[in-house]
């Protein structure tokens, strides 16, 4: 059964990584051809998060800075906040948590100055994923609640759905599984009504990573195919 859990879980990885694959495929088309310079700039900073996904590092952080460097030349306050969050994403993944840190309050601070609430619990969110990758998992959920609350406020149902499914990874990293899955199955409530097959992907794969830590290998099975099911559908047809 576990080799065969393990099949499972290659088939949902070979899955996604196609699917990022398309994606900086299709982003490179657009900074390509594109002549406007604030696309290219954002682009490039998406870029940027897709090859960091895909554990290109240091491409991705050229590109990131690249891109910065256009949005900051045109003024693009919005396009600044969201390259310096995604830098931030690759400090973390270094485990550079002062640096991580550092660029995520400061897109904080330019959402605010611009008014973006979604910017701003985007920020509130990563600072959580930031203490939660230290084991500071007190901090943590303080800074998820404080996301959360905001996404709540101004019907930001994806992000919503994203906070729970991060404060059921902190339940699940303590082994409170009970909790985790609560906050699992909210996720995917939400999930469910905005129709964001890739966000019930991922939830589903944690529930069976649960069930798998517990034994449960017909639950976790269950889990895996639905999950698998999910990221096919979101899965693009070239």
């Amino acid at each position: 059964m576990k080799a065969f859990l393990l099949t499972i879980c290659f088939c949902l990885l070979s899955v996604v990584v196609f699917a990022q694959n398309a994606k900086i495929d299709s982003l490179k088309k657009v900074i390509e051809t594109t002549k406007v310079d604030t696309v290219r700039g954002r682009s490039l900073c998406r870029l940027c998060d897709e090859l960091r996904i895909v554990g290109e590092i240091g491409t991705a952080m050229n590109k990131g800075q690249e891109g910065l460097k256009i949005v900051e030349q045109r003024k693009d306050q919005s396009g600044v906040a969201k390259c310096l969050n995604i830098i931030g994403h690759i400090y973390l993944d270094q485990g550079n948590y002062s640096e991580a840190q550092s660029f995520y309050q400061k897109s904080i601070k330019l959402y605010k100055q611009i008014g973006l609430e979604v910017g701003e619990a985007d920020g509130l969110n990563n600072i959580g994923n930031l203490h939660a990758d230290q084991g500071n998992y007190s901090e943590a959920l303080i800074f998820y609640q404080k996301g959360l609350k905001i996404y709540t406020k101004i019907k930001n149902y994806k992000g919503t759905a994203y906070c729970f499914y991060n404060i059921g990874d902190i339940f699940a990293t303590q082994g409170d599984y009970s909790q985790a899955l609560i906050n699992y199955n909210k996720s995917i409530d939400i999930f469910e009504t905005i129709a964001y097959d890739s966000g019930i992907a991922h939830c589903r794969l944690s529930i069976g990573n649960i069930y798998t830590n517990q034994g449960n290998y017909p639950q976790a099975l269950d889990h895996y195919f639905k999950s698998l099911k999910r990221f096919e559908k979101n899965r693009p047809l070239c």
